[in-house]
């Protein structure tokens, strides 16, 4: 019996045929697989963030929404790391009340003997007068209301402020104010220019929130629109500046 043999030639052409198949199939996979898989989940959720924009020059710059981000995290952290300036002043508290009405009448009471005093809503209604810039001035003045009020006592007041400038033109203020009802200084000219001044100064400070040199602004019109400073008397001076500082400290 005859025996055939294929050629070496024929029996490799089933091999070359499965491995053009293997090799079309795999480039097949990595196209389809590239494009639909590997780009859309891969690639572009990492670039989607990114604006193209045209700098006007016929250049595309690509500005990253990640790196606005950071910046962003950045500044936060800046803002959250500035602190106001406190600092004290101290009052002295003629008196604690329940009722608004009672703590009205006691300050009227004052206002009747020429001593400006208001109201601190803390805890109950607190009658206290002008702050006084350090312990030892307050002390001072206590002494003087104790006719008044057999238990006044130094309130101690924490206070804030957005900086070194505010803080020492409000503490320059209250000597001021000292020096009129404590020391019976005369409000003469001289001496209101030199509290304009400090009005002016806050007024003049670009670096201070827009509602602090509001008020600075609007004590200095109203402190200018008083005609004759020799007929004011301290306690209508007094009113008319704590009322607006108060709305800074």
């Amino acid at each position: 019996m005859k025996r055939y043999r294929l050629k070496r030639s024929e029996s490799l052409k089933p091999l070359l045929a499965m491995l053009l198949i293997i090799i079309f199939c795999a480039v097949i996979l990595g196209y389809f697989g590239t494009r639909y898989i590997v780009y859309p989940v891969f690639i572009h959720n990492n670039t989607k963030n990114v604006d193209i924009k045209n700098n006007g020059t016929g250049t595309v710059t690509q500005q990253s929404n990640i790196q606005s981000t950071q910046t962003q995290v950045q500044d936060s952290k800046q803002n959250s790391e500035t602190k106001l300036k406190d600092f004290y002043v101290y009052h002295i508290q003629l008196g604690n009340f329940s009722s608004e009405e009672n703590a009205n009448a006691l300050v009227n009471e004052l206002k009747g003997n020429g001593i400006y005093a208001y109201i601190l809503n803390d805890n109950g209604y607190k009658v206290v007068t002008t702050p006084a810039a350090d312990y030892d001035k307050a002390a001072v003045i206590k002494e003087k209301l104790l006719t008044y009020a057999v238990d006044a006592f130094v309130l101690k007041r924490i206070v804030y402020v957005e900086n070194t400038s505010v803080q020492t033109s409000i503490q320059n203020i209250i000597n001021y104010l000292y020096e009129a009802h404590t020391e019976s200084a005369k409000i003469n000219d001289a001496w209101m220019l030199k509290l304009k001044d400090l009005f002016q100064e806050g007024s003049g400070d670009m670096q201070l929130a827009a509602e602090t040199i509001q008020t600075f602004q609007k004590i200095y019109d109203e402190v200018n629109n008083i005609k004759s400073y020799q007929n004011i008397g301290s306690y209508d001076l007094e009113k008319i500046i704590i009322t607006n500082i108060e709305n800074i400290i």
